[in-house]
């Protein structure tokens, strides 16, 4: 005590900020003790500070003070962590297992102490986002041959399909879950012209002229290679008109003239009009000439060099072969041609912004537009097969490209539109833009891990979305105004054949969009507030779907692109009918009034499956096309089942809940034919004749304003 009290008698040294003149002088170091520093009183010598310095110090005595706030800081962390524990332990405690719940074989049943002990690591979720339900996924390896499985993610809908089953199964207790083919349904091969194996030649000989290249008059090319640039510049713009046809005109007189002397390079080119050859015989219905065309350039690559097939015409050949193998449904070898196309593209730097490199105003355009396609490739193939993408945001600062035809790579000044002038890469731009939202989507929803606050990412998506639209669609006035006020929307001009492939494009695009944004809603609590609104959206993109893949058959491009037809004609299907499901089992509140529509969402469903089955039946059929055909006719015995008990439960007057017990005891022709069952291959076989099969226009009248009955471009 009386150390303490002789320490507080002695009076406490001030400090300066301040340097006095004479260490400033020898240049050692002050410590700005006061009346005066130590060095100054060890050589006893007067302390006198004459220049103030501008520097902004303070004495190190105010440390004392941030080392007593952080001291109260600790204390009140360690109490919040400790309310936080007994909040996830009384939280943990109270989970409950329900149908969402995975109870697929193999998998463990679920661990509360481990959940528990795993998110005390967790240090960036907070109590907020504890209390949201977590995003459930799934996938599972489906057969794409006989010998053959692939991994199908939760973007092929796969777990969507699971979820269904198990209240399909829940309420007309119904043992037999769904075949399980109709997992793969986003698998479906090509047609019988496009499935011949491929025995490529020997390379070229170079020292011989190339007769085999061109066998039929100029303007009979020239033909095709104007229909590709008309039909697909708008969003596939990897190719610059004036120097493509500029070179084809250039090796076609070698051709003519018997000049042997073409170089590596004209095979690279060739190559290229080979595959844009091979596309517009595609779309022209031509499947012996667009498989001809096709290995034409699988030749062509064989002759031409690493150096050739590493730069950027080899990368825009590779592009244009994967929009070939997507139009032909050529699954694996797409996948493997479009992870070259990415890498190739990143070793070119494409993906980094153009004012790292010199190039001329052209060649910067025209590798933006490359970009934006390998970037289209890789959003396209991770959705349909359900895989990562490569292709990390994070990575790239390429800009979009600018609004201007251009057809010219060596131009210095891009003429740019004038005020309300229309160009074909206002489409694409829209394209662009769209597909980075799907990438944001996939980065937030669709990961094997951070599947908390899907709340909060779902409602921001959608608000891209909905700006997105506006951004795009372009009101029509006062007659648009008045459908607003109504609620209802005039969809007749979407039925129009007059209505452009891009249009339709982009609205089937933009509803797919809606789809993969709210569909992992539905894996929450049937009472949760987002899974409500997450299944009325859905239902409401679904419904849009179908009405434009039923009013726009004839439009080949729109059907074979992205994604696959009758797996997203089955799962729209499917989601109307789950609507109904989930309305009746968990007594929802029903976001559309699908009673009088259920009828015709079923027979245009059957249509457009039964159009897709009949392309692959052919006498020489192989395998893999026997099992197209047996997944095909199993989503239409589906689809049949389903819709023939509703119409039971509607003839009968009498509750929903005792109609589907009724029909539970109805005879055992209700149950689906198992698709390895040849009869089941018939139309109709294993169900009521009563099915429907209305095959007239789809207009359901009560589509989404947001996404349908805009004009655009």
């Amino acid at each position: 005590m009386e150390i303490s009290g002789a320490r507080d008698a002695t009076p406490r040294l001030h400090l300066s900020s301040q340097v006095c003149d004479r260490c400033r002088m020898k240049k050692i170091r002050c410590d700005g003790l006061l009346p005066s520093c130590s060095n100054c009183k060890a050589s006893d010598a007067s302390c006198i500070t004459s220049k103030q310095l501008k520097r902004r110090t303070r004495p190190r005595r105010h440390l004392e003070l941030q080392e007593r706030l952080l001291d109260e800081l600790r204390v009140q962390n360690e109490n919040l962590q400790r309310e936080i524990q007994q909040l996830r332990s009384s939280h943990s405690t109270n989970i409950n297992t329900s149908i969402w719940s995975d109870t697929s074989p193999g998998s463990p049943a679920p661990n509360h102490q481990m959940l528990q002990f795993t998110a005390s690591f967790d240090t960036a979720t907070t109590v907020h986002e504890q209390d949201q339900p977590v995003i459930k996924h799934l996938g599972r390896l489906v057969p794409s041959s006989p010998s053959v499985n692939r991994f199908a993610g939760s973007t092929t809908g796969i777990y969507f399909i699971r979820c269904a089953e198990t209240v399909h199964k829940s309420l007309f207790n119904h043992e037999e879950g769904f075949p399980e083919v109709v997992n793969r349904l986003h698998l479906l091969g090509p047609s019988p012209e496009y499935f011949g194996p491929r025995h490529l030649l020997s390379p070229a000989n170079l020292s011989q002229p190339p007769h085999f290249i061109f066998k039929k008059p100029r303007a009979y090319y020239l033909h095709g290679l104007t229909d590709f640039f008309q039909s697909w510049i708008s969003i596939w713009p990897i190719l610059m008109k004036k120097q493509f046809f500029s070179h084809f005109h250039r090796i076609f007189d070698l051709v003519e003239t018997h000049d042997p002397n073409l170089s590596p390079s004209d095979f690279a080119i060739l190559r290229q009009i080979f595959l844009v050859l091979s596309i517009s015989a595609w779309q022209s219905r031509s499947p012996k000439e667009c498989d001809l065309y096709y290995t034409n350039a699988l030749e062509c690559a064989q002759t031409t060099t690493v150096p050739e097939n590493g730069d950027l015409p080899g990368l825009q050949s590779l592009l244009l072969t994967c929009l070939y193998l997507q139009l032909t449904r050529k699954h694996e070898e797409w996948i493997q041609i479009s992870g070259q196309a990415v890498r190739l593209a990143q070793s070119l730097g494409l993906h980094r912004h153009s004012r790292r490199f010199r190039f001329c105003a052209g060649e910067v355009e025209l590798r933006k537009r490359i970009w934006w396609c390998v970037y289209a490739v890789d959003i396209a193939c991770s959705i349909v097969h359900g895989l990562p993408k490569i292709i990390q945001d994070d990575d790239v600062d390429t800009d979009l490209p600018i609004d201007t035809d251009l057809d010219d790579v060596t131009t210095a000044d891009i003429p740019l539109p004038l005020p309300g002038e229309k160009t074909s890469m206002a489409t694409f731009i829209a394209y662009a833009t769209l597909l980075r939202i799907l990438s944001s989507c996939l980065k937030s929803l669709y990961t094997t891990t951070k599947r908390r606050n899907g709340v909060a990412k779902i409602t921001a998506l959608d608000h891209e979305l909905s700006v997105w639209r506006y951004s795009v669609f372009q009101f029509k006035g006062s007659e648009m105004q008045k459908n607003h006020d109504v609620g209802l929307l005039d969809t007749s001009h979407m039925n129009s054949r007059d209505q452009s492939f891009e249009t339709l494009f982009l609205h089937l695009l933009s509803n797919v969009a809606v789809v993969l944004v709210h569909q992992p809603a539905l894996t929450f609590d049937p009472k949760h507030p987002q899974f409500i609104k997450s299944l009325s959206k859905c239902v409401g993109a679904a419904l849009n779907i179908l009405s434009l893949l039923g009013n726009s058959h004839y439009n080949q491009r729109l059907h074979y692109l992205l994604p696959n037809k009758s797996s997203i004609v089955f799962q729209s299907t499917l989601m109307c009918f789950y609507h109904q499901w989930m309305c009746t089992s968990f007594s929802l509140t029903p976001s559309h009034n699908l009673n009088p529509l259920m009828e015709k969402i079923a027979g245009i469903a059957l249509k457009l499956l039964d159009m897709h089955k009949a392309e692959l039946v052919d006498p020489n059929t192989g395998s893999n096309a026997n099992i197209d055909i047996q997944t095909i006719s199993a989503a239409e015995d589906l689809v049949r089942l389903f819709s023939s008990r509703l119409d039971r439960a509607r003839h009968i007057s009498m509750s929903p809940e005792l109609a589907f017990s009724t029909t539970q005891r109805s005879p055992a022709s209700l149950v689906p034919t198992h698709p390895t069952d040849p009869v089941s291959h018939a139309p109709g076989a294993g169900f009521e004749q009563g099915s429907p099969t209305a095959t007239t226009p789809l207009d359901f009248g009560i589509l989404d304003q947001d996404i349908l009955d805009f004009d655009w471009f």
